[in-house]
């Protein structure tokens, strides 16, 4: 038998979605660091991603739903993507060419993740989460789209 949930896979996402959204430190770092307020999206097409002009811009998609039989639960994933643009400033130190800009891409990278993370973990929604991916990064300067997947089980109702 399916197990059946009252947590939907879209309110799942916009829960994901608010916990970005209202993260005082990701605000902080987006304006301070990346010039620019995030802009948060819950649901987007893959294939065709925001525009450069929301950048810095996260967004939250149900990727599938998987069913446990033997745990009686449901397992929503989900796709997060990211872009953000970056200086591609360069400076000698040591002997060897640091770019200063990368670095600020791998904090946002992080912080989404532990963002997403700790809004599974300490959710008491009826749900937990269940694994999260490494962060990818995919560097063009001067962008740079960040992605991870995330999958939450949901108690059955």
């Amino acid at each position: 038998m399916i197990p059946t949930s009252t947590i939907t896979p879209y309110a799942l996402q916009n829960s994901i979605a608010a916990a970005l959204q209202t993260s005082t430190a990701l605000s902080t770092f987006c304006t301070g660091t990346l010039g620019t307020a995030l802009t948060v999206y819950s649901g987007f097409d893959k294939k065709t991603p925001p525009p450069v002009t929301k950048l810095p811009w996260v967004a939250v998609a149900l990727d599938n739903i998987d069913v446990d039989e033997s745990y009686n639960a449901l397992i929503y994933s989900y796709f997060i993507g990211a872009s953000c643009q970056i200086a591609n400033t360069q400076n000698t130190t040591a002997g060897y060419v640091a770019m200063a800009g990368v670095g600020n891409a791998y904090t946002f990278g992080t912080m989404l993740q532990q963002i997403v993370a700790d809004a599974l973990t300490a959710n008491s929604g009826g749900w937990d989460l269940m694994r999260i991916s490494s962060v990818e990064f995919d560097i063009d300067f001067p962008f740079v789209n960040i992605f991870f997947g995330v999958s939450a089980v949901v108690k059955e109702s």
